[in-house]
């Protein structure tokens, strides 16, 4: 009981803490790192000029933008409420095992939650 009151307020409040539905993720990666080449600017200088330009050379940004609802589901249900079970055991090295009511409790607890976070703002 305690886990299911305690995943729904807690993926309640990681709703309800973005203002706007839609969330920007920025995306970033260096154009350089694509081409299977790894620049290191400590064992091969470069002479940058740094103009308008602030980010490094061949570094690109794309922003997409996830609706704060799924992102929820995705951090709160599928990351933290199945991974702190595995975390669990392995932080206390087999003292406390694998428990599939546990995993369920957080599931439905974070489902809950983001489910009153979508009607209380609709």
């Amino acid at each position: 009981m305690a886990h299911f009151v305690v995943f729904t307020l807690e993926s309640w409040l990681f709703v309800k803490m973005f203002a706007h539905r839609k969330v920007r993720l920025p995306i970033g990666y260096n154009n350089l790192q694509l081409w299977g080449y790894y620049y290191n600017p400590l064992a091969q200088p470069m002479d940058i000029e740094l103009g308008n330009n602030v980010g490094s050379i061949g570094e690109t940004s794309d922003i997409i933008q996830v609706d704060k609802y799924i992102l929820g589901v995705v951090v709160c249900t599928l990351l933290v409420a199945i991974g702190s079970e595995f975390m669990q055991s392995i932080l206390t090295r087999g003292a406390r095992t694998f428990d599939l009511l546990d995993i369920l409790c957080n599931a439905s607890g974070s489902g809950l939650g983001i489910y009153i976070a979508y009607i209380t703002e609709t």
